[in-house]
């Protein structure tokens, strides 16, 4: 027969059972996956257990979670706020050039001397950059 070698040596935690108030003693490994896994386990008496708080990974997890949403609306916002203002400049390069070939920006109405004024005095003024 061959011999059987117990030499590797096993590290317990404890914990005591909600019910009972039995301890528990489990392997180490065994109490971090329980912690990790929230699966169930039983005391010595048959108490059916389980570790319900949030792992410090879990909660980790939920921020990255709750950061990566906040990121998302401020993107959506800077976005919009870009399209916006995209759309503003092209209304106004719009009005710069009716009002630089004599439109009046009010009433709509072409004025010849203001046409003649605007290509004379100042004729790179429909050209300028908005910004």
């Amino acid at each position: 027969m061959a011999e059987l070698s117990l030499s590797v040596l096993h590290s317990f935690r404890t914990t005591e059972c909600y019910s009972c108030g039995a301890t528990i003693a489990l392997p180490s490994e065994y109490y971090a996956n329980r912690i990790r896994d929230h699966k169930t386990f039983f005391c010595p008496t048959g108490h059916a257990q389980c570790f319900q708080g949030e792992t410090e990974e879990e909660k980790l997890k939920k921020r990255l979670a709750a950061r990566e949403v906040e990121l998302a609306i401020a993107r959506a916002a800077a976005d919009a706020k870009e399209r916006s203002n995209a759309a503003l400049r092209g209304q106004m390069t719009k009005q710069k050039r009716r009002v630089a070939v004599g439109v009046c920006p009010c009433c709509n109405r072409s004025f010849v001397a203001l046409g003649r004024h605007m290509t004379t005095k100042h004729p790179d003024w429909k050209d300028q950059d908005i910004g």
